[in-house]
């Protein structure tokens, strides 16, 4: 399995725009783009873009603004259907005899979404999506439903889930099932909308960009970021919509809200560095803000388009999507503030975001030792050794903080894949940044044992005046999701190997 590649910690990637012009970010080696010359190669109505992103950071706004083109058709409510098709379909047929199972699933699954989900009466209770509605009928862009809102009811969404069953039922998976899953959408769409140009907007669309490719190398991505300080004030607002003793900044849902923004964050570097050139852009959410017709210029242009008279007027009225007092910094500690850039610094710069002040340095931090699980494994983040007992995925990435006087990690570890995946032996791969640390060919059952990591000599950043802190990255040549081999349970994740404790030495 090959490791992505980790952020440099020593120097920032330059961007070529101004940092005070609205600009999208061609994120592949800062080129200029090659327009596709015919926008509508492959006939009219069909699939020519994805929207993906920053959770809590514009999806949402974004996917409107593309409904402001008389050409272009947006569905912005989500329906995460690429996300079913990965889960379900990445590798191997999906195996027959838990159709039955797997229909009951994603029969609640798009039920939720795509028809309670987009009920006129909930979605007149926003409003903001009246104000947009009824602005575009103004011009003349008014489409059954609403541009972008609502496609599906009682009436059509069992078809919908029955010619997703039959994708399945026929064997579909991997390249094959995303291309029909691509004519699927633009079936559907293609019966609210006479628009040629269509797309769908899910933030998670980020994760499954390679299978989209893959199907359609033509295929546009448009991702939206935004910087992470507005982005945890959204999510702390959030939990304290929820949970109304919600009283710490520094509590398991803030600090969860730094571990799921790295996740997107990373997604959309990696992806950036070995993305084939004008197939992937980058728009930052305050340049939305800040003039969303000067940004959408060049997103339209992105798809072999040009501004209508229409667009222009309507663009500057739908440039705030929240109140203006929360697109803020939130109010952090020092740790905090420090935590954010060790964590995402680099990756942020990569994307032309400035270093924000306020950031804590040496005593003026309070770090205590403990890991934080980044990204693949299944669990809660808290700044403490709760990775214990967690599966990983193919790749896991853990925030190692720990005393000076540490000199090695130790994981105990056990590893169960099924004898009818027919493996021979399993590779482990343990990096730090570029640095291979230990590469283990380990059988695929191996319940318990222990590897120790050692940490002298590691480019480690300095937390505080006594902790120091560094990303290990932990690979597995091979994982599975139990959905392919055992049958539909509670669980349908992705697991490769088991972290059952750590504890630094």
């Amino acid at each position: 399995m090959q490791v992505a590649p980790q952020p440099p910690h020593d120097a920032a990637v330059p961007v070529s725009a101004r940092e005070d012009e609205p600009r999208l970010v061609e994120a592949i080696a800062r080129a200029p783009e090659e327009v596709a010359s015919d926008p509508s190669a492959g006939g009219a109505g069909q699939m020519r873009f994805v929207v993906c992103g920053m959770p809590r950071g514009g999806t949402t706004f974004f996917g409107q603004l593309f409904n402001v083109h008389e050409d272009v058709y947006c569905y912005f409510m989500e329906t995460s259907l690429f996300r079913q098709l990965f889960t379900f379909g990445r590798d191997r047929p999906f195996p027959a005899e838990n159709l039955p199972l797997l229909e009951q699933w994603l029969r609640t699954e798009f039920w939720g979404s795509l028809v309670e989900g987009t009920e006129q009466a909930r979605v007149r209770k926003f409003r903001r999506l009246v104000k947009y509605e009824d602005l575009l009928a103004r011009h003349g862009l008014a489409e059954p439903g609403g541009p972008g809102i609502r496609v599906w009811n009682q009436e059509s969404f069992e078809p919908f889930l029955q010619e997703l069953l039959d994708l399945f039922r026929n064997g579909a998976y991997g390249k094959d099932l995303f291309q029909q899953g691509l004519q699927l959408l633009a079936r559907h769409f293609g019966n609210v909308t006479a628009r040629r140009i269509l797309g769908e907007k899910t933030p998670d669309n980020l994760f499954f960009l390679d299978a989209l490719h893959e199907a359609d190398p033509a295929l546009k991505a448009f991702c939206i970021l935004r910087e992470p300080y507005s982005t945890l004030e959204s999510m702390k607002r959030r939990a304290l919509r929820n949970e109304p003793f919600f009283d710490s900044a520094f509590s398991k849902e803030v600090l969860g809200g730094i571990v799921d923004y790295y996740r997107f964050m990373r997604a959309a570097y990696v992806y950036s560095l070995r993305a084939v050139p004008g197939s992937f852009h980058v728009c930052r959410f305050e340049d939305l803000v800040h003039d969303p017709r000067a940004v959408m210029e060049q997103v339209y242009s992105a798809m072999g388009l040009g501004m209508t008279d229409a667009a222009r007027e309507i663009l500057p009225q739908l440039s705030i999507p929240t109140d203006k007092k929360h697109i803020q910094a939130l109010d952090l500690s020092a740790t905090e503030h420090r935590l954010i850039e060790m964590i995402l610094g680099p990756m942020l710069r990569h994307f032309g975001y400035a270093h924000e002040p306020g950031d804590g340095n040496g005593s003026a931090v309070d770090f205590s030792e403990g890991v934080i699980a980044l990204a693949g494994l299944h669990m809660g983040s808290e700044l403490s050794n709760q990775v214990n007992d967690k599966w990983m995925a193919g790749q896991a990435e853990l925030f190692l903080l720990y005393g000076s006087d540490r000199s090695k990690l130790v994981l105990n570890l056990g590893c169960a894949f099924p004898a009818a995946l027919g493996l021979q032996d399993v590779v482990l791969t343990i990096s730090a940044g570029d640095r291979e640390l230990l590469a283990l060919k380990l059988p695929p059952a191996l319940p318990d044992f222990s590897i120790e990591i050692p940490l002298d000599g590691l480019d480690a950043m300095a937390a505080s005046d006594t902790v120091s802190a560094v990303v290990l990255t932990i690979a597995s040549s091979a994982s599975y999701t139990p959905i392919t081999v055992a049958g539909l349970g509670a669980d349908i994740r992705e697991f490769s190997f088991l972290i059952k404790s750590c504890r630094y030495e």
